[in-house]
């Protein structure tokens, strides 16, 4: 008996804590970089910096100069509009699409990823009569939008430094590979 709640609490303490020895050095990026946006600057974009902000020094990136990455956005656009609409049941569809061009440079300015499109769009359906908890789902999925956008940019990041990874390092990729039997 002892030993099945030894067992169970053991169980619970890992699944507390979100078992996140997993993969833990796969999502760390230490590095320094630097935002360069051409384009016109809007609230939608400031949005979008906030976020994408974030989302990188949770990954452990921090803004400073002089940058080991930059990375150029350009043709970023946030846009929701009307999808179809049900006039008996007064449910509108409406459709969030965000989407913008990425370039990652090194130091030098080089690049280390080609010109990226990126778009994230989300599809979902409001009650016309709740105006106000319609204005307030609809900033939600703009923000979730945003939110997935810069993953796709912190995904771009982290195939850009596994690549350099796996260049400096070729012995070490080798061993990692799989052996033909």
């Amino acid at each position: 008996m002892r030993w099945v709640l030894l067992g169970q609490l053991a169980l619970l303490s890992l699944g507390g804590c979100g078992f996140q020895l997993r993969g833990a050095s796969l999502g760390e990026l230490d590095l320094t970089y630097r935002l360069a946006y051409t384009g016109e600057s809007s609230p939608a974009y400031a949005d979008f910096q906030r976020s994408l902000s974030g989302t990188l020094s949770r990954q452990g990136m921090r803004a400073g100069t002089p940058a080991d990455v930059t990375l150029q956005i350009s043709n970023f656009l946030l846009a929701t509009v009307d999808g179809s609409v049900d006039s008996q049941l007064r449910v509108a569809e409406k459709v969030t699409t965000a989407s913008m061009t990425v370039r990652v440079l090194d130091a030098q300015g080089k690049t280390l990823a080609a010109q990226q499109q990126l778009t994230k769009r989300d599809v979902y359906r409001i009650d016309r009569s709740q105006r106000l908890g319609s204005h307030i789902l609809q900033s939600d999925r703009q923000k979730s939008v945003l939110d997935a956008l810069s993953q796709q940019v912190v995904r771009v990041l982290l195939s850009v430094t596994r690549q350099q990874n796996s260049a400096a390092n070729p012995a070490t990729s080798k061993e990692t590979l799989p052996r033909a039997a």
